[in-house]
């Protein structure tokens, strides 16, 4: 039950730091783009944009999630 109770009141704290923390969200140019991309409706620019986003992040078959 000790370490049970200890471990919940240290998660309880770095929660707590987390939400007291201010966080900063960075832009990626790349995913502006692609937004761009995909209202002025230009399909043939899809795989192209998708190609750099994926060696930029190291992401693996990111037009599963991007793009049907």
């Amino acid at each position: 039950l000790a370490l049970l109770t200890i471990t919940h009141w240290q998660a309880l704290k770095g929660i707590n730091r987390l939400l007291k923390k201010e966080h900063e969200f960075i832009s990626s140019s790349l995913f502006k783009d692609w937004e761009q991309t995909l209202e002025s409706k230009k399909e043939e620019s899809y795989s192209q944009i998708l190609g750099k986003i994926e060696k930029k992040y190291n992401l693996h078959d990111i037009h599963k999630l991007l793009w049907k």
